[in-house]
């Protein structure tokens, strides 16, 4: 004969016999889901024995009040409870049992493929994947390299919660500046923070949202820059790019379209790769031969 196991929560027992381990099929799957749920509710009915006589109270007298307030805490109780369950349900699943370094990189293959295009903005939809189960969730916040491309059309919060996910890793900013945006000093402020951790710069989209991106990023600290982009939808003439040049140091891909260049203020020595479209005007044959001897 088999013997029942008690079943405890938060004092209440309740004893609930299994099938017999040698005969697994004699108990239906059926029976055993309303043993089980028998007994669940047996337990919430012995804890919530102090309310039932309230059940069907109208009036807001302190006693229901009172009452109310212990079925909400018996009830975030076993919400609690469910989330546990569910969590040791998640268990047995394939993908629990990934190792984490091997997760975190499937989270980067998925966060590539939604990288910013030339006429989308950032899609952050990958970010689903920290809301799936406790051990996703931590294998894709300590994976500091899955939020080194900083969004700026996410918002502040986000933008600064990336910076701080990603530690201390060099930074990728592929902006994405569209006429309809909404420019706010505020998109930048994050950027002006963390500059020196900024490798890559790419600016797209509206001629005037680039230009005043540039002149608020103009002071800024750009000694791990690397690569600077920057493809305006029609001609700019900033004079904070120079500026903005001359303190990249370590420059090593310049691409420019449709801008205006101050050839001086460029680090040719560092320099490895460079492209410019559609100069607003010819460079003069002294500027070629200067650009060929650098």
């Amino acid at each position: 004969m088999t013997r029942a196991h008690p079943l405890r929560y938060s004092g209440t027992e309740i004893a609930v016999a299994p099938a017999p381990r040698s005969s697994p099929g004699i108990m239906s799957e059926s029976k055993l889901n309303r043993e089980v749920a028998s007994a669940w509710t047996a337990i919430a009915n012995g804890r919530l024995a102090a309310v039932g006589g309230l059940h069907g109270c109208r009036a807001p007298t302190q006693d229901n009040e009172g009452a109310r307030a212990l079925v909400e805490r018996e009830l975030h109780g076993a919400l609690a409870m469910v989330v546990a369950l569910r969590r040791r349900q998640n268990a047995f699943t394939l993908a629990a049992t990934l190792p984490s370094e091997l997760l975190a990189l499937i989270f980067l293959s998925l966060a590539s493929m939604r990288r910013l295009s030339r006429t989308s903005t950032f899609q952050a939809s990958w970010i689903s994947v920290t809301h799936v189960c406790a051990s996703w969730r931590s294998a894709a916040l300590t994976y500091a390299r899955l939020w080194t491309d900083l969004p700026l059309d996410v918002g502040q919060l986000w933008a600064a919660e990336f910076v701080t996910r990603s530690k201390s890793l060099p930074i990728q900013v592929l902006a994405y500046l569209p006429a309809s945006l909404l420019l706010k000093q505020s998109r930048f402020a994050v950027l002006a923070e963390t500059s020196t951790r900024i490798a890559t710069l790419s600016l797209k989209g509206s001629a005037p949202h680039i230009q005043i991106a540039l002149e608020l990023l103009k002071f800024c600290s750009f000694d791990g820059l690397q690569s600077l982009a920057l493809e305006p939808a029609s001609y700019i003439d900033s004079n904070a790019l120079p500026i903005i040049l001359k303190r990249a140091e370590r420059l090593e891909t310049l691409s420019l379209s449709r801008t205006s260049i101050a050839w001086t203020s460029i680090h040719w020595e560092k320099l490895r790769s460079f492209s410019c479209l559609d100069l607003p005007r010819k460079v003069s044959s002294n500027e070629t031969i200067s650009l060929i001897s650098a």
